[in-house]
């Protein structure tokens, strides 16, 4: 394969096993959504498997039908937005649906046949959910099929950008009086969920009855705010997080060029010197940023910074590797992950790229073969 991403089983599970200690005795929901974050779907299910999570978490159907075609016995939620289409279907797999607009409730009513489901209730992210002042109402509606009610859920809007929680908790107090109203007409026959990996981390009286646990199980933290935070509130405890992607190509060619020499589309850089320059058979197609062109990312070659000289292409890169010994095509490059004794991290090349780690991993095409090491 021209590019590969290695995902490490052992950090996978460690990081798994690690947050399950600090949540517990709230359950860890691992999300698998947008192909594990760009980790692979099947092959994080593979690596978590021999764990046994009781419940995994997606956004779509199909992702549902994967996992059980792959063996999931357990809990599936499905997280995101659902239609009308996807009651049926994912109630024949018993994957259980959130419900988080009026029009998508009345049509469940409207079924003769009842799947599982999650109320889902907008705190303030403005995104998904029903009303939380509606919430008496709601529970009126579903009072005749309260046995299919699962559970009651929301999300927090902004725990990771911040180092104060006010917003998170006028959040959860909104929650809280619906999980009151439904509590008095349904006993503690439902779960309530809250927290993504943030609010896991940061807030106990977020977690509730499981946490679902999307970009820490993959070894990064949400931002630096939130383990600035984590280190202040538990400074002793911080958890070692794992990254679990690696992210490899290699050399397609290698060729010298003259001072003065134009590289790439646009000419927009030009060589200072006599240059060793090489190309690598990744482009924005694969997922590397063309926001990055020229603006001081590299990659590793024999542990040493590799420079990204010019435009990023659709499917190649041109990187200067001229103070790397004798290179030749088939030499390894990293683009994400350790090389000897250096490494870029996700998150460094989020930074070039003026955005977020969950951006970066999730964009790496699926055309890109992820391979499960030990």
């Amino acid at each position: 394969m021209k590019s590969s991403c290695e995902i490490s089983k052992e950090a996978l599970q460690n990081n798994y096993k690690t947050l399950r200690d600090i949540f517990k005795p709230s359950k860890v929901a691992p999300v698998l959504k947008a192909n594990a974050y760009g980790h692979g779907l099947e092959v994080a299910y593979e690596a978590l498997a021999p764990l046994d999570p009781p419940i995994l978490c997606v956004n779509y159907f199909f992702e549902a039908a994967r996992l059980r075609e792959l063996g999931y016995k357990n809990r599936i939620i499905s997280v995101g937005p659902s239609f009308l289409e996807d009651l049926e279907p994912a109630r024949k797999i018993g994957a259980e649906i959130t419900i988080g607009g009026e029009d998508l409730l009345e049509e469940w009513l409207s079924l003769e046949n009842k799947g599982k489901i999650h109320l889902k209730f907008d705190t303030g992210l403005s995104r998904q959910g029903l009303y939380p002042e509606k919430a008496e109402e709601y529970s009126k509606k579903i009072s005749n099929f309260s046995s299919f009610l699962q559970g009651i859920s929301m999300h927090f809007a902004n725990v990771e950008d911040v180092t104060k929680q006010s917003y998170a908790k006028k959040q959860l107090s909104s929650f809280l009086e619906v999980k009151n109203i439904f509590q008095k007409a349904f006993g503690s026959s439902f779960e309530c969920h809250s927290a993504a990996s943030a609010p896991s981390l940061l807030m106990q009286e977020g977690r509730f009855d499981f946490c679902r646990v999307g970009i820490s199980l993959y070894g990064f933290w949400p931002s630096d705010l939130t383990k600035l935070s984590f280190l202040s509130m538990k400074p002793s405890q911080l958890p070692a997080l794992e990254p679990v992607l690696t992210w490899k190509t290699k050399i397609a060619s290698v060729r010298k060029i003259k001072k003065g020499t134009p590289v790439g589309y646009g000419c927009t850089y030009t060589a200072t010197q006599e240059m060793t320059i090489a190309v690598i058979p990744i482009g924005y197609y694969e997922g590397l940023p063309r926001y990055i062109s020229n603006r001081g990312a590299y990659v590793l070659v024999q542990g040493k910074p590799c420079a990204l000289l010019g435009r990023i292409c659709m499917n190649m890169s041109i990187i200067d590797v001229s103070n790397c010994s004798v290179v030749k095509t088939g030499d390894e490059v990293v683009l994400i992950g350790k090389q000897e004794d250096s490494e870029i991290r996700a998150e460094t090349l989020a930074e070039w790229s003026g955005t977020i780690q969950y951006e970066i991993v999730t964009r790496i095409h699926e055309s890109v073969e992820r391979r499960l090491v030990v």
